[in-house]
């Protein structure tokens, strides 16, 4: 799985996040066991996409009331996912421990039986969950939304059904998952023997995935590219960049 967008490290506008000089060598921690490789491939592609990351890190923390903050954050993704990144940022620490964000992973989807420690799951999916979860605690008015759930003051961090049926609700203000990942698919069957086409259908989504192979062989790319595409030297994240330009 790859996400490519403005991959940087941080530039020193985030310096008050931490010394980017040294992010370079700072890893999420994988015990044996554990099974983090699919959760940290996730949390790495959220640090390097910058306009996430800079929108996580000076975003306001959730208020938990009544509730201690550290046993809050088992069940907030949000807030362990910020807390996350503030330490990738600014910990001294060679490697840092995403057993935060797992639990509260888990904690959501305890009832679906996911994301427990030990169990691996799919990275997009994974991405997929923490999106409609970042979406979910911005939904207003929460009474609109029929599951029990305390999301609207942030005291416990939403049920995968409520995740679920927020997903038919506007964010107000628009939360962070769709400030850099909402789009809108339109996809439009056609036929390969006589070219007629279907009813165009629109879905919302967070993630649009393609095969690389397709993407190299569309008929609208420029004639030059797909020669240029396949050279060896060029590198992925590079090929990534080309094939997403607007005009293509």
């Amino acid at each position: 799985m790859m996400f490519f967008s403005d991959l940087s490290a941080p530039s020193s506008a985030e310096s008050s996040h931490g010394d980017s000089r040294s992010l370079a060598h700072r890893g999420l921690e994988n015990d044996l066991g554990d099974n983090h490789c699919f959760l940290n491939v996730v949390i790495q592609a959220l640090w390097n996409l910058q306009s996430f990351r800079k929108l996580l890190l000076n975003a306001p923390w959730h208020q938990h009331d009544g509730e201690d903050q550290e046993i809050a954050r088992s069940t907030c993704c949000y807030c362990a996912l910020k807390s996350l990144f503030n330490d990738f940022a600014s910990s001294e620490a060679d490697t840092i421990p995403p057993d935060s964000l797992r639990q509260a992973l888990s904690s959501v989807y305890d009832a679906k039986g996911r994301f427990k420690t030990g169990d691996m799951e799919d990275a997009t999916e994974t991405i997929e969950a923490i999106l409609g979860i970042l979406h979910a605690c911005n939904v207003q008015p929460m009474q609109q939304v029929s599951t029990t759930c305390s999301s609207s003051n942030h005291l416990l961090g939403p049920s995968a059904e409520f995740v679920e049926e927020a997903s038919n609700f506007g964010c107000h203000p628009v939360c962070l998952a769709h400030q850099v990942f909402g789009l809108e698919v339109v996809d439009v069957a056609r036929c390969s023997f006589c070219g007629a086409t279907g009813e165009p259908s629109v879905a919302a989504s967070y993630v649009y995935s393609a095969y690389v192979t397709e993407l190299e062989t569309r008929p609208e790319l420029p004639k030059a590219w797909p020669d240029l595409l396949r050279t060896p030297r060029r590198p992925f994240a590079e090929t990534l960049r080309k094939l997403c330009q607007p005009d293509a």
